[in-house]
């Protein structure tokens, strides 16, 4: 039977209730069932070329390989969505284009840069989390800015988490402690946002946060191992 014209149907939306229970398949350790279902997701979006719903797909699909440390994959995915977002010009998905490319760079980072500088942690921050939280502001999207904070908060982590001398310890602790104001920020916008599952991955991000602080050196580290705490 044909489908009825009359109306509108925003397949895009139908493959987002995908992906929120593909979530949580994720978030369970089930990434086979999850992909799955992402990629039928994917086929529907195809078949009626829709080109928004695509690119989600692509996201999601990319969180799953990101979820088994399949790097190469995941950023293959998100290319892909990036590639469309910029051929129709829409910035929501840029942003969540951004954030993906952030997540995928923090989960790389100790693996591909051994002894990471707080140089490729400004780069970080510069090419993903800015563009994220500038296209959020722009479209007055508040999840979109809960999902830029929180990228900027493990950033920050990461960079007050490096070995520092004395001298900059201070530093370092204070950018922590924006993170953690940042973290109980971004929580907060995902309950009153009712994202559950935003909630719980803020609060495992957050758990990580809290075991990561700043520490200080003596000579020249070769890895976090090599640190002490620093003096209060």
């Amino acid at each position: 039977m044909p489908l009825n014209n009359n109306y509108e149907i925003d397949y895009a939306k139908i493959i987002h209730i995908l992906l929120n229970r593909d979530s949580v398949l994720n978030l369970i350790g089930r990434n086979e069932p999850a992909l799955k279902d992402i990629k039928n997701g994917l086929k529907i979006a195809r078949r009626f070329q829709s080109q928004r719903g695509q690119a989600i797909s692509f996201i999601g699909i990319s969180k799953v390989y990101l979820e088994q440390e399949e790097y190469v994959e995941a950023r293959e995915y998100i290319s892909n969505a990036e590639k469309i977002a910029n051929e129709i010009g829409e910035k929501e998905l840029m942003q969540m284009v951004a954030v993906s490319f952030g997540e995928l760079e923090i989960a790389q980072l100790w693996e591909h840069l051994p002894g990471c500088d707080l140089s490729s942690l400004e780069r970080l921050s510069h090419n993903y989390d800015d563009v994220a939280l500038k296209l959020a502001e722009e479209l007055k999207s508040k999840l979109g800015r809960a999902e830029a904070l929180l990228l900027q908060a493990r950033i920050m982590v990461e960079q007050a988490s490096l070995p520092v001398v004395n001298s900059k310890w201070q530093t370092a602790n204070s950018k922590w402690q924006t993170a953690n104001s940042k973290f109980q920020e971004v929580i907060v916008m995902f309950e009153e946002l009712k994202q559950p599952f935003e909630v719980a991955k803020a609060y495992y991000y957050y758990g990580e946060a809290l075991k990561h602080t700043p520490r200080c050196f003596v000579g020249t580290p070769l890895s976090r191992g090599e640190t002490h705490p620093c003096p209060s």
